[in-house]
């Protein structure tokens, strides 16, 4: 996690930007979104993630972590992992993602992937949490491409990602971080792991996927297998800076004047929806985008927002994104994609 700390740099170097590639939308409209009713506080809302009429609300402070809210009537149907060391709890914050039969959740404190069956979860059986696998080295993303293959960023050797099997083993580290500083090239990799944390979004129906930081997206194609993803093409989305420093621990710092970047991201098999806020410690604004691209990163659309969206979550099926806007807590939102 990035750690903006005031704090007196012993050790650090800098570096700032010295090249651009700035995304260029002829279509520009206002975002027009609905407010659902919720019939609970939501906290801090970590993700959003859609399975059929099912939401999955992943709560940073809850009590219990997972919200699973019914789409179609209004309700919560249940909560999920109380947070906690016991049996059945897990501490947060957790990362959400799903196969075809399970809800995931790896633990970013332990390093260990869980699952729950859907069924299990929806229709209100005993809710069995299994402990799949724990990996070798920390991350904060772990996201399934398929039923055996996973990938994600995190401390290696010499590489950005890594893709793991089923037993948690890596197979593959593969990927270069991003060079749009000047002096980036020659930063040590627990810095610019730090800094470029990514998530990861895979095509609905092949093999391409996505990998995104707070300012720069990359698009692979690969086979399903352990063989090397191949980047199509690398987009930065916004000028960033920041420096690094070691002092009882590791941090980076980002420069006063970076917007915030890409928050979070969607997608359906035609496009891609990034959401985008141009808050900076030195600027504060609410003002957001949803930046639309399809899948050869091509610009589509920009959606304007004078809110600030932190979340969202499309379902191809009903032509709907799910949002968390804050204003100022966090509230739940739809977009009708129709319109």
């Amino acid at each position: 996690m990035k750690k903006n700390i005031i704090a007196i740099l012993l050790l650090y170097c800098a570096c700032s930007c010295n090249s651009s590639v700035e995304l260029k939308f002829d279509s520009i409209e206002d975002l027009e979104y609905v407010s659902m009713e919720y019939p609970d506080i939501l906290g801090i809302t970590m993700q959003i993630l859609q399975r059929d009429s099912v939401l999955f609300i992943n709560d940073y402070k809850g009590d219990t972590l997972i919200h699973v809210y019914n789409l179609k009537t209004g309700q919560i149907i249940c909560k999920l992992i109380p947070q906690g060391q016991g049996p059945g709890e897990l501490i947060s914050p957790l990362y959400l993602s799903k196969s075809a039969e399970n809800l995931l959740m790896y633990s970013m404190k332990t390093n260990c992937l869980y699952s729950l069956p859907f069924d299990s979860i929806t229709l209100l059986k005993n809710k069995l949490l299994t402990k799949k696998f724990k990996t070798a080295f920390h991350t904060n993303r772990l996201y399934p491409l398929n039923d055996s293959v996973f990938v994600c960023s995190g401390f290696l050797d010499k590489k950005r990602y890594a893709m793991i099997n089923c037993r948690g083993e890596t197979v593959l580290e593969f990927g270069e971080y991003p060079e749009f500083c000047s002096s980036e090239k020659d930063f040590p990799d627990w810095a610019r792991f730090m800094f470029h944390q990514s998530d990861f979004v895979r095509h609905p129906a092949s093999d391409r996927f996505l990998s995104y930081s707070n300012h720069v997206l990359e698009i692979f194609d690969c086979d399903g297998n352990f063989n090397e993803p191949l980047l199509k093409k690398r987009i930065l989305f916004g000028k960033y800076n920041y420096t690094y420093y070691e002092q009882n621990g590791q941090y980076v710092l980002e420069g006063d004047d970076v917007e915030r970047g890409i928050t979070d991201v969607g997608c359906d098999s035609n496009y891609i929806y990034i959401v985008y806020s141009i808050n900076k410690k030195s600027e504060p604004s609410t003002v957001s985008y949803i930046k639309i691209l399809d899948w050869e990163g091509n610009p589509v659309k920009q959606l304007n927002c004078q809110k600030r969206i932190t979340r969202i979550a499309v379902d191809e099926k009903a032509e709907k994104a799910y949002l968390i806007i804050q204003n100022p807590d966090d509230n739940l939102m739809y977009w009708d994609m129709k319109k």
